[in-house]
């Protein structure tokens, strides 16, 4: 559900809450935590990266 939110998030441009969403998410046995994490790194290289939200 997190992932889901996070990727809705991203799609509107809310990078701050996708990170807060995803983090430590490794500390659950989530089993789509390559696609949660490559999502995460969208957020860094396209969002926060360029003096996103």
């Amino acid at each position: 559900m997190r992932h889901a939110l996070a990727q809705a998030l991203y799609q509107q441009h809310q990078y701050v809450p996708v990170v807060l969403l995803l983090k430590n998410l490794h500390k659950e046995a989530y089993p789509q935590l390559d696609a949660a994490y490559l999502l995460l790194a969208q957020v860094y290289m396209d969002g926060l990266g360029r003096g996103g939200e």
